[in-house]
């Protein structure tokens, strides 16, 4: 669990450094659709990544480069196809010798030749997806790895296209355990695939859907391996058996080259993304918490309104009345309190107010004395004077 936790705060360092050279080279990236400027990018390639310099000197992820690869790959598949039906033509012009080599059936065809190949480059193509997606500095969770996965499993796609190691491991299963379902024993290898091979497909899927031309080849490709497998297992009509074979083939090969074009584009995706040319994606949480906040800010005039019939008024202020009327109360009470109260005028006194005495001496008792005729003069001048400014 130490281990664990260990090579977590490993990678988010890593990340975390990764983001922090990513931004003081290019802190921000130009607005795209749905992204404010100033947003920091996802990506920060290293200058030494092989990866990068895979996809931005030898992978065709330039437009035009993408689409005629794709052209290119659609006419060799339809040659392969058209060798496979026109194979009895084939093999009556130029001998029997050839028709392993244009049936679509056979092991050693060159539709099963072009089928491996694909599926190899498909395997390639996820180890470069692998070492892209490793330098994007927001998945700390390590969801890169899946690539890693899914390179494994189109190499042994590959390998069961150039063997038939799974139909093999499928007879092998099917005479131990007694039991068999579908044509050729296809359960014992389309029950594992699916559950082994399902989780792996979605979560690649979840990132090729930030490229929506990726995402619309990968469901493309899916419906595809869809007809292929069907063609397999013999679900068609009577009628179109003697094409299944065809089908198959064709179906087979239309997977593999969806998949090819859909890591092409999305391959593409990252490279201009990491040299700031598109925006990253919104989230859908961002989107979700805008849409919120949006639908608040419409819905609180509406209540206000709701909540202001008459009645409901009246109701509230009366209820503030006495409440504004405490609040005052408390307030100036407060400022009584707190006014200081004025300095009493000095005035003079007669000494019968209190003890008054001369002496100064030490044990002295207090004694009065007479006010002369002028203090009192002074004194009652002094006391008319304040009665008339009171």
């Amino acid at each position: 669990m130490a281990s664990a936790t260990g090579r977590g705060d490993r990678r988010r360092r890593v990340f975390g450094d990764g983001r922090l050279a990513a931004e003081a080279a290019e802190p921000t990236e130009a607005a795209g659709p749905g992204r404010p400027a100033g947003t920091p990018r996802r990506y920060a390639p290293d200058a030494a990544s092989a990866s990068f310099a895979v996809a931005r000197r030898v992978l065709p992820t330039g437009a035009a480069a993408l689409a005629s690869s794709a052209v290119l790959g659609t006419l060799a598949l339809a040659g392969c196809a058209a060798l496979h039906a026109y194979r009895a033509t084939i093999a009556v012009t130029l001998g029997d010798a050839v028709t392993p080599l244009v049936d679509a059936s056979s092991p050693t065809s060159l539709a099963r030749l072009a089928a491996v190949a694909m599926a190899l480059c498909v395997a390639a193509m996820c180890g470069v997806l692998l070492g892209l997606r490793r330098h994007r500095t927001d998945d700390v969770r390590g969801v890169y790895r899946w690539w890693a996965t899914a390179g494994a499993a189109s190499a042994l796609a590959a390998v069961c296209l150039a063997t038939n190691l799974h139909g093999v491991l499928a007879v092998v299963a099917a005479e131990r355990i007694g039991w068999t379902a579908l044509a050729g024993d296809a359960i014992w290898w389309l029950a594992p695939a699916v559950l082994l091979l399902a989780p792996v497909a979605l979560r690649v899927f979840f990132d090729l859907r930030e490229c929506r031309p990726a995402a619309v080849s990968a469901i493309a490709g899916s419906i595809a391996a869809a007809v292929a497998l069907a063609a397999g297992l013999g679900w068609a009509p009577a009628a179109a058996q003697p094409q299944l074979d065809g089908v198959q083939s064709a179906a087979t090969h239309a997977t593999l080259l969806l998949t090819l074009l859909a890591q092409l584009l999305y391959a593409r995706r990252i490279v201009l993304e990491a040299a700031g040319q598109v925006a990253a994606p919104a989230t859908p949480k961002a989107g979700k918490r805008k849409a919120n906040a949006d639908g608040a800010a419409q819905t609180m005039p509406a209540t206000q309104a709701a909540a202001g019939s008459p009645a409901k008024l009246k109701l509230a202020e009366e209820t503030r009345e006495p409440a504004a009327k405490t609040k005052r109360g408390a307030k100036a009470a407060a400022a009584t309190q707190a006014k200081p109260e004025p300095a009493a005028p000095t005035q003079w006194v007669d000494g019968s107010q209190a003890d008054y005495s001369d002496g100064y001496e030490d044990g002295e008792a207090p004694t009065r004395r007479r006010l002369s005729k002028a203090e009192r003069k002074r004194i009652r001048k002094q006391k008319s004077r304040q009665n008339k400014a009171a």
